[in-house]
Parts: C-alpha cells; sequence; structure tokens
C-alpha cells in the first residue's frame, strides 16, 4: 500500500475523517486498516494509504471476505441489496431511460443482473477472472475480464456507468 498526497493539489495537509462524520475506517482484506482523509488545502477526500493492484489480487480469495460475511456489498447471498435497487433507480431518474449500463467492477455479478431483469442493456468489465467467471456462471452475464484503460468500447456508447467500491 502506498501512503499519497492529495490527488487534485499534491497538499499533504489532511485530516482523517471518522465516525462524527459518517465516514469510518477502511480495511482490505489482507491488508492494514486504511482512512478516509480530507485534505486541508482543496477539500478533496481520498483514501490513504492507496492499495497496490497485484497480479491475482481480485481473485477467490479476496471475495471469499465479502461472500462469508454480510455479503451486501457483493451479494454473496445472491439476493439485490435495496441500496443498490435505488441506486438503479436513481440512475434511469437522471439518464432518461433504460438504454445501455456498463458497470465496471463487477464483482459477483448481482448489480448487473438486476439491471438486466428491469429492461437495461448490460455490459461488465472486471479485472478478476474470478469475478467474470462468477458472473457468467451464476446469472449468463457476458463481461468482459480487463482494465477500462484496455477496453475498446466507442466514445458515448452508454447512457450509464456503474462503479461499486471500485476508485478506493
Amino acid at each position: 500500500m502506498d501512503t499519497v498526497r492529495c490527488n487534485l493539489c499534491g497538499s499533504s495537509m489532511f485530516r482523517a475523517l471518522g465516525k462524527e462524520t459518517g465516514i469510518m475506517r477502511l480495511r482490505h482484506p489482507g491488508e492494514d486498516h486504511i482512512s478516509v482523509l480530507e485534505c486541508l488545502n482543496c477539500g478533496l477526500r481520498f483514501l490513504s494509504p492507496r492499495f497496490r493492484i497485484k497480479e491475482g489480487m481480485y481473485e477467490e480469495e479476496y471475495f471469499k471476505h465479502y461472500l462469508e460475511g454480510s455479503a451486501a456489498m457483493t451479494g454473496g447471498n445472491f439476493e439485490i441489496p435495496e441500496h443498490l435497487k435505488r441506486r438503479l433507480q436513481i440512475m434511469e431518474k437522471y439518464s432518461g431511460k433504460k438504454g445501455k449500463l456498463l458497470e465496471i467492477g463487477i464483482g459477483t455479478g448481482l448489480f448487473l443482473n438486476h439491471a438486466r431483469s428491469e429492461g437495461w442493456e448490460v455490459y461488465g468489465l472486471d479485472i478478476s477472472r474470478w469475478a467474470c467467471e462468477k458472473a457468467r456462471e451464476k446469472f449468463g452475464l457476458d463481461v468482459i475480464c480487463g482494465s477500462l484503460e484496455g477496453s475498446t468500447f466507442p466514445e458515448n456508447c452508454f447512457d450509464a456507468v456503474h462503479m461499486n467500491h471500485v476508485l478506493e
């Protein structure tokens, strides 16, 4: 994990956000706790230390932590949580239609499967081979294993893009 300066302005002056702001310290499976920091110069909130993505980092062992726990984040019980249903409704409100949806970081495919059942034309992208296989196996989703930088999607081809627990 890398300790970082503010992504926006480069400042090293920040404060850790805690319970009083409703933002808690996060934990990545197998790593130390990370904190949500707020830059005192520009106000950007970001995580530090930041994960270094390693080959195979987001495979079965990573997801096991979520699938054995509450599993609401990745759908270990394969039931769509209410907050994800609401998120899709908000996306529909702002896009004005049920069109083409790209999900980056598909987890087990739960959200993408729900969006498809609600009439969206869905596309998924994840760097985890395990996640892609699970989404294909469980929901029959056609997803791409790779990074956004390596994708060949045409410009402006999606009506909505969804990411959940990806940016951190």
